[in-house]
């Protein structure tokens, strides 16, 4: 019997793309909802054995409809299919207990229009996770390192067609979020501060403003380059 599939997505295009791909490799689509309320109704209902969900959509996001779904007794896998590539949301994902974290091709459809641009460029945001470790956090670093990875073979595959891919490692930045941490004391900066030599977190125009350098036509000549800025915790 063909494993019984519900597909949650807010674009009808490519819910029914999946559909149809699903169909060619024998499995059947037993339910569709386009958001995280019809997801959870139609889950309840439907009893399906896979759901393949969509991260953004209107109403409740799919962190939040994932946590409802997971409650359903006997719920069953969700599969996250995604176009957000933020290795946060993929770890934050796997936590709260999806059974994987997918993220949809945009390269075909991105690039070509792209290289129709005068000047293009891409920058991919990896971290300075990228080129050292962190205790306890396996998969967040080795994201980061593909990032980088990646970033270096579309430089290799796509330079000579003009287009320039880098990408920027932040650092320890105080962003609004991890302010929030800190403010509410669910986390201590201190140990992170004694691994960075300039003694202080980046301020998050710090970082804007060489990423605003590295697609700028000033950087024309930057190309594969992974680009760390972080007060010198690398070297540290």
């Amino acid at each position: 019997m063909a494993e019984r599939i519900l597909l949650v997505d807010d674009h009808p295009l490519t819910r029914s793309a999946l559909a149809g791909l699903l169909a060619q490799h024998g499995f059947a689509v037993v339910g569709e909802a386009s958001d995280g309320e019809e997801a959870i109704e139609a889950a309840a209902r439907l009893e399906p054995d896979l759901i393949l969900l969509d991260l953004s959509m209107p109403g409740l996001d799919g962190l939040e409809t994932l946590e409802q779904i997971l409650a359903i007794p006997n719920a069953p896998p969700v599969v996250f299919v995604t176009a957000a590539q933020d290795s946060k949301i993929a770890v934050t994902a796997l936590k709260a207990g999806a059974a994987d974290f997918l993220v949809k091709d945009m390269l075909g459809d991105f690039i070509p229009l792209l290289l129709k641009s005068n000047k293009p460029s891409i920058l991919n945001v990896a971290s300075t996770f990228a080129h050292i470790g962190n205790a306890q956090m396996p998969v967040y670093c080795a994201a980061k390192g593909g990032v980088v990875s990646l970033s270096r073979q579309l430089a290799v595959d796509y330079g000579p067609r003009g287009l320039r891919v880098n990408s920027i490692c932040p650092g320890p930045t105080l962003s609004p979020r991890v302010k929030g941490y800190f403010d509410s004391g669910r986390a201590d900066p201190a140990g992170t501060l004694q691994k960075v030599m300039l003694g202080r977190f980046a301020e998050c125009d710090e970082i804007a403003h060489v990423a605003a350098f590295l697609v700028s036509d000033a950087a024309s000549y930057v190309h594969g380059a992974s680009i760390i800025v972080d007060g010198g915790q690398t070297i540290n």
